[in-house]
């Protein structure tokens, strides 16, 4: 939705740029009436002028269609200011050189200055530890580095990747947005960006990049709001595959029919427990499982991940276990961590993981989801399976775990294969 070349949506209503939808609807219907072509006949200019309203109208009264045409108007607001800013001190510039010698071409160059070559190494050091999920250390870095020199745009990219992770996506957005200004040319940050806005939409709120982006800061207003801008609409870069008005209920028919044949695993255990108590794989550990419960475990785990990823429930695996980093460098897996730990014993990985995470504030929506999911079907399945062999409910509960979590990281990363990149 381009911005018109010529008057704006909220001049043709006669409103201003903060007006509440019900003033734009009063507004509109004034309008409307005034320029209908039926009231007035006998005025050629009364159809455009209730063309322009009515496309006007259709516009400001959408919320998506609003934060986007308010972003665009935003970004070419900013970029006539940058203009002539550029033209007014190109000519101080050149009045000021007109009687001056020219200068060397050593002396052209422009070099950082201190308080961006700190900032800089401030932000390098916050990648750094949020790709080992060292968050409030990479929080405070990050922060430290745009109180330095506000226009870094890594910093914001660190504390749009925190954000995004911990499933806070208005702030993610915001971040992104500032980093995107100050650096159009990175695509990593762009993607992330326009993945947020296609899965969730809406128009977030500016509260958190307002504080981080005008501390300290003594060329802007603080009250000019800060609005996402991307840099085309959300609505034009789905997948072909999705349509944009059916993603939504498509997730959640896929995640409603995976956890309900979930729930009918378990009830068909607990009706149908199978044999008596067999050893399963030669293990003295789980001597009281039989081979049916020890593939309902699997099947359940499996089918956990797969509508995990398919309902769009958790991010994509790459992002929460396999990589992490923010694809330029790559640290330790923190997947291979949590399937060591689980290998071991689930319930004590997940415990040391949880301590971790809430020391570092990283304990994400997705892991959160993936544990709480794993937890459910081991309680439910030792339950079904106590009912018929009691004395086996101490060894489903302890080990059911180790079998359910892995069954569903396997399953998780077969949903992302047939995933929608766009999805």
């Amino acid at each position: 939705m381009p911005v018109k070349t010529g008057r704006e949506y909220y001049e043709v209503l006669g409103v201003t740029r903060q007006a509440s939808l019900e003033e734009i609807k009063k507004r509109y219907r004034e309008l409307a009436r005034q320029f209908h072509p039926d009231v007035n006949p006998n005025d050629p200019d009364a159809a455009q002028r209730f063309s322009e309203v009515s496309a006007a109208y259709r516009t400001l009264s959408d919320t998506d269609n609003r934060a986007t045409y308010d972003a665009e108007l935003l970004l070419k607001d900013r970029q006539s200011e940058k203009a002539r800013q550029a033209t007014a001190a190109a000519a101080a510039q050149a009045r000021a050189t007109m009687n001056q010698p020219r200068p060397s071409p050593k002396q052209t160059a422009a070099p950082q200055t201190p308080a961006q070559n700190g900032a800089q190494a401030l932000a390098e050091r916050a990648r750094t530890a949020r790709q080992h999920n060292r968050f409030v250390e990479a929080k405070s870095l990050a922060e430290q580095a745009i109180r330095m020199y506000r226009k870094n745009p890594l910093a914001y990219e660190v504390l749009g990747d925190i954000y995004r992770l911990q499933g806070k996506n208005d702030d993610a957005i915001n971040m992104y947005t500032v980093a995107l200004q100050l650096n159009p040319a990175n695509q990593l940050v762009r993607q992330s960006f326009e993945r947020i806005i296609r899965n969730n939409g809406g128009s977030p709120s500016a509260s958190t990049a307002q504080k981080v982006f005008y501390d300290n800061s003594d060329t802007r207003s603080r009250d000019t709001p800060l609005r996402p801008a991307p840099l085309r609409s959300p609505a034009r870069t789905m997948h072909p595959q999705v349509d944009r008005d059916k993603a939504p209920l498509l997730r959640f028919m896929i995640g409603f029919v995976g956890f309900a044949s979930v729930l009918f695993l378990m009830l068909y255990q607990g009706i149908f427990p199978g044999e008596g108590p067999q050893s399963v794989a030669l293990l003295p550990f789980v001597s009281t499982w039989n081979t049916q419960l020890f593939w309902m475990l699997i099947a359940c785990g499996m089918l956990s991940g797969v509508t995990l990823a398919l309902s769009g429930c958790v991010n994509r695996i790459d992002e929460e276990l396999i990589l992490v980093g923010s694809g330029r460098t790559v640290s330790a897996p923190l997947g291979l961590v949590l399937i060591v730990l689980a290998l071991i014993n689930f319930w004590a990985g997940a415990a040391i993981y949880a301590a971790v995470s809430s020391f570092q504030e990283s304990f994400t929506r997705s892991l959160k989801l993936v544990f709480l999911v794993t937890a459910f079907i081991v309680l439910g399945m030792t339950l079904a399976y106590s009912t018929t062999y009691f004395k086996a409910w101490s060894e489903v509960l302890i080990w059911g775990g180790n079998v359910v979590f892995l069954s569903l990281i396997i399953g998780w990363l077969l949903g992302d294969v047939f995933r929608p990149l766009e999805y």
